[in-house]
Parts: structure tokens; sequence; C-alpha cells
């Protein structure tokens, strides 16, 4: 817009460039830009309009070389897909049931098939047995279908309904399943719910009739559980294990209900202004100055001892009652009545303060003050969180099975055991010999696939880490070509083509000279600048056009040269998934068939720059390795040390994980609530 209007100014207003045609003021001042005005230009107005204009030039082209330059020191990528707008406007997802829930974009028919995680029944019977028998198995099993085969080897197939009570037939040719679930055909949703409950959580209800309203079903709630039902709110889901529960809006939890606090009596607004260890501070407070004042005191100092006391008692709430003797006597009674006047002013303001409202014993809130101040029913809720039996475990013996190379690196967990034992009088035993009958406790390495209730959640993290050689120095010679990457080569060198056949064209002296010897001129004009004079407006022009290109081109490599030689560069590490899969082979175990990497072949060696393996790893690298090495089994003396330096200097952990959890703790089921308190506690410190 600014070379147009600059254009059109010039064309209206200007002394000599308005002779020119429109188009080529427009490629004038385009060239202005580039290479900077290449002509004198007449008159005032003329001459001054083209001086600024040169000038935002110059800061324009400035800034454009800088950010080619800082363009090309770097990968650069297209714009992340992360809003919900972004997701909607460049995805595309598998017909299936979420991609309606979100109303996405899918695939047109047949480019991705449609993934039903629902088992199927396929009945396959001839035609000439077919009976009512079979339709009847598969409106049982709710979801089938029935493959019918002829003698003439005609097959047809058929799919019952459950909600219209009809048998639908398919085109073997083009089977489509219709969705059963957009047309209920009036099917009765019956929910069974308490009536009490009902009458207070009304939403559910509300719910309930909105999905039947939305798809041509009807509603009906019962409190009679004999009946069959569809849908039950549950209102807790401890020990559920079932693929049928759907998490929904709303909580539940089990509560304690606890008394309410009641009034303090009205006496303990005398006290409760310090706490117990202010008092007893003031109480050797004034010990320690009747004793310090019957040593040396001068007039106090032949009175009896609880004279002395009283005197200090006195003196602190109603300030000194005569004249004392001798100066060090006087300073520290000033003292001590000064400390005393702090003291009495605030506990004053306290208790008139506490006067004002009626003030309750502490409530009980927490975990700790449930164990330690309420009694409970001997019930099973009691028993399964073992609020009767958690508090004195009567020198009980907590074993933990550990290993000796973890124990000796993983210190924490062993300290955390003692704390627990010290806090329930027990004592904690740690063995190396595994016994599931003995042991109550048992840190894990991997939960991969366990699934029991007494896994504990911990502090600390476990993971199954990648080990992947570490990176080698690149050669020198690579600093000759590293500097830009292989598209911007190939875009220089189509570059230097285009610009050799267009001279070799429109040229007027290098248009004699043969294509080789134009290229070659190019390449050392980029290296060294213009080594003679050319001849020709356009030659000319587009030569200093692509020397101004050559000058941004080779200050840049020339300064990526220098800082790739100011340090030792290596060869790319191997951190992500798609690295792992193209540069590692895999030893050919049970990990590398589960996540499908490449394996060495039968009987190769695994000795290779491209070795790598999977490793079980807790909280980061160098635990991990610590651990490792105090597991070898070698009598010399420093194998551990050269295990470690050996691993270091080789190989490292790729930045990508697998399985990775928090750090799990098999707990026995009678100390499981035990440790999940405690364990809490460490989280909320």
């Amino acid at each position: 817009m600014l070379v147009l209007t600059m254009a059109i100014t010039i064309s209206l207003f200007g002394k000599l460039l308005r002779r020119h045609r429109f188009m080529e003021i427009v490629l004038e001042l385009i060239m202005m830009c580039l290479a900077g005005p290449s002509r004198a230009y007449g008159g005032t107005f003329e001459n001054r309009i083209i001086t600024l204009f040169c000038l935002i030039g110059i800061v324009l082209i400035s800034s454009y070389q800088s950010l080619i330059i800082s363009f090309m020191s770097c990968a650069r990528y297209g714009p992340e897909i992360n809003t919900l707008k972004q997701i909607h406007d460049q995805c595309l997802f598998p017909d299936d049931r979420h991609a309606k829930f979100y109303n996405f974009k899918t695939f047109p028919n047949g480019s991705l098939p449609r993934a039903d995680s629902d088992f199927k029944v396929i009945l396959i019977y001839p035609k000439w047995i077919q009976s009512e028998k079979y339709v009847s198995y598969v409106q049982q099993l709710n979801k089938g279908y029935q493959v019918v085969y002829g003698p003439d080897n005609t097959v047809e197939i058929y799919r019952w309904n459950r909600y219209s009570n009809q048998t639908i037939a398919l085109d073997p040719h083009n089977i489509v399943v219709p969705d059963e679930m957009r047309d209920l055909h009036g099917y009765q949703i019956t929910m069974y719910y308490v009536d009490h409950i009902s009458l207070v959580m009304t939403f559910e209800k509300y719910f309930i009739d909105q999905v039947a309203s939305r798809r041509n079903a009807t509603a009906i709630k019962t409190d009679d559980l004999s009946k069959t039902i569809d849908v039950m709110p549950v209102v807790t889901i401890h020990d559920m294990v079932f693929t049928w529960i759907i998490p929904a809006f709303g909580t539940t939890f089990t509560a304690i209900i606890v008394p309410r606090a009641k009034p303090k009596p009205i006496v303990s607004i005398l006290f409760d202004p310090f706490d117990l260890y202010v008092w007893i501070t003031y109480l050797v407070l004034v010990l320690t100055m009747a004793i310090t004042i019957s040593l040396f005191g001068k007039l106090l100092g032949r009175r009896r001892f609880m004279e002395i006391v009283l005197e200090l008692i006195m003196m602190c709430l109603a300030g000194p009652s005569r004249a004392y003797g001798g100066t060090f006597e006087n300073r520290i009674i000033t003292l001590f009545c000064l400390m005393g006047i702090v003291l009495v002013s605030s506990y004053q303001s306290l208790v008139i303060s506490f006067m004002s409202f009626v003030r309750y014993g502490p409530q009980i809130n927490t975990l700790e003050e449930i164990y330690e101040r309420c009694l409970f029913q001997d019930n099973s809720v009691a028993k399964l969180f073992n609020f009767n039996e958690m508090r004195d475990l009567y020198g009980y013996q907590i074993v933990m099975y550990c290993e000796d190379y973890v124990s000796t690196v993983m210190t924490f967990d062993e300290y955390f055991l003692e704390l627990i034992a010290n806090k329930r009088n027990a004592t904690v035993i740690l063995t190396d010999k595994y016994s599931y009958e003995l042991m109550d406790v048992m840190p894990l390495m991997n939960v991969k696939n366990m699934i029991f209730t007494w896994i504990v959640p911990s502090f600390g993290t476990t993971f199954l880490a990648v080990v992947v050689p570490r990176a080698k120095p690149k050669p020198i010679v690579s600093i000759l070509i590293d500097p830009f990457d292989l598209y911007v080569w190939i875009t220089y060198l189509v570059l230097v083509l285009t610009m050799a056949i267009t001279i070799s064209l429109f040229g007027k002296l290098l248009g004699r000279r043969r294509f080789m010897e134009i290229v070659l001129e190019l390449i050392m004009m980029c290296l060294a600048g213009p080594s003679r004079a050319y001849g020709g407006t356009f030659e000319n022009r587009i030569i200093t056009l692509f020397c101004l290109m050559g000058i941004v081109l080779v200050s840049s490599y020339q300064s990526l040269i220098i800082s790739f030689m100011s340090y030792v560069r290596y060869d790319s590490e191997i951190n992500t998934l798609d690295e792992i899969n193209e540069q590692c082979l895999f030893p050919d175990n049970n990990d590398a068939k589960f996540f499908n990497f490449k394996t060495f072949p039968n009987g190769s060696s695994a000795e290779t720059n491209f070795a790598c393996r999977m490793q079980s790893a807790r909280d980061n690298e160098q635990q991990t390795i610590m651990m490792h090495s105090k597991s070898i089994i070698d009598k010399h003396a420093y194998a551990a040390d050269h295990h470690i330096r050996h691993r270091i200097e080789n190989f490292r952990f790729a930045k990508t994980k697998f399985l990775e959890y928090p750090l799990c703790w098999l707990v026995k089921m009678h100390l499981r609530e035990l440790f999940l308190f405690y364990v809490q506690a460490v989280f909320e410190s």
C-alpha cells in the first residue's frame, strides 16, 4: 500500500519520475528499497519524499535481513493444534461416538473403518436348519448377527434390534449397521432410586428424562430392586470394579459425623490468652530473676526466696511498691517492669476480646484429630479404617521387604517407615528375603498391569526408561555444511541456476559467456564480490541484488562457522519416540515386543552405537545408576565405581519415558489406612 501510494503521489506531483509510466515508477520504488536510489531526481518535493522512502527502506531491509538470519539459525515449525477452534478447523476424527459427542469433523465414509469396543455374537448356520431358537439366542445376548448361508452360495445377514424388537436384514455386499441408539422406539429406561434420595436429589430424574426425550424413550423411576433396572446412581463405589460404572456429575464420599464443640467455661479466659509454653517461660523467668536477686541484690537479697518471688509477681501486676538499693538491683528490676508492662497489656487486651463473644473448644477436622479424640462403634466401617486399632500398635513389627541395592541408595523409605513406627508404638524390620506371609510393606519399582486394592501411591516416581548411547562428537569438517540445512543449500543452488539462466538470456555482457562460466561467476560474486564491470541496466541491477543477498548469506555463514568452532559439537541426541524407533536397536525381549521396537536379528551382537535397552528407573537417572551399581557382583574393589563411570560416559536416559507412575507401596490391608494418612502428611508438609 505504501509503494502504490508513493507511486500515485509521484506520478501526480513529481518533476522527473512523473514522465514515466505508473508501473515503471512502482518498479523504481521497489529497486530503491532494495538497492537504494540509482539516479538523480528533480524537484524539491520529489527529492524529499524519495529520501523519506529510502530511510523507511533502510529500516525495513535491516529488520528483514536480521529476521532472516535468526530464522535460518533454528528449525521452524507450523502452528501447533491446541485450542478447541483449531481442533474443529484442522482435525479429522474417525466416525465414532467420541467424534459425534463433541460434533467434530470426521473422515468420509470408507476412509477409516469404525471401531466398536463392544463384543458381538455371530451365529453362522445353514439356511435349512434356521429356526427361532437361533433368533432367541441373539435376542438374549442383545447384540449379535445371524449369518445364514444357502446351498446356492447365497448369504443373508440379519441383526436383531432389541429396542424395536425387529430383525433387520443387512446387505452382504454393503454392510452398514445402523446406529441403534439414535431411536430407542419407546424403550423404558428404568432407574432404581430410593425415595428418600430422589425427593432431594431431583436432578438425576430430570437428566434421565432429558436423555429419554432425545432418543424416543420413556424414563421410569422405581424403588423396587427386584425389577429389571437399567440405571442406578451409586452412592459409594468402594471396592467396586465394574466396567459398567460411568462417572457423572456430583461427588460421593464417606463423611465422619463428629460432635460439635461445646462452649468454653468463663474461667478459661484467664488462661487462654497465653498458651502453656508462654506460662512456663514466664514462670522460669520469675524464678531466674528471684535467684539472681537473692544472690546479688542489695536490698531484696536480704529477704527470703518466696518473698522475692511474690515481690516480682506484684511488680509485674501493679509496678514496684518501694525504693530498691544498688545499681544492679535497680537496673534489673527496671527491665523486668518494662517487660511486665508489655505482658500485662497484651494479657488485658486478650482477656477483654475473649469476653466479647462465646468461645468454643477446638473442632474435630483432621485425620489425626479423629484418631486421637473419636470413638466409633465396633462395626465394619470402623474396622475398614482401623479407627479403634491403629492408635497403638503395641510393639507390632512392621516388616518391609526391600533389596539391599535399593535400600542402601533410597534411604528415605526406611526413614519414613521408622517415623510411622515411632508415632504408633511399633518396630521396623528391614529384610531382603521375600516372603509374602511375613512382609507387611514393599516399595514397588513398577506397577504395570497391577490391579490391587492394597497399593498405596506415595512420593517419588517410577518409570520405564530407555537407555540410549550418548552422542559422539561431530567431525571438524561438518562445520562447513552445518550452518545451513539441506533446504537452504538447495534453495541457494536453485537461485544460482535461475540467475545464470536469466543472465544468459537477457544479460548484455555476461550473456555472451558459457552457462558454467556464468554459474562460477555468480558463486565468486557471492564469496568475494563482483570482479569486473558489467553492462546493461538490467544486468547491473540483478547482479546488485544478488550481491546484497550474498552479503547477508556469507555474513551469517561466517558467523555460524565461527560460533561452531568455539565449542565441541555433537550429533543429535536420541530423545523422542520417533528417534527411538528410527535409530535404536533393542535386545529381542518382552519389553521390545511390548512397544514394538526394532530388535537385533537372532544371534547378532548388541555391542554397537545403536544398542539401546529398557530399564526400570526410580525418581531420576542418578538414583537409578547408583542402585544398579550396588547390584553388581564383582570382587574387584572399584567395580561399582567403574560401572558408574562407564555408564555415565557412554549412555544416558532418553527424555521419552514410559509407564511413569507415582512410587507405590504394596501395603497389607490392616496397615493401609495408616500409610495413606502418613503419605498424605508428607505431601502436605
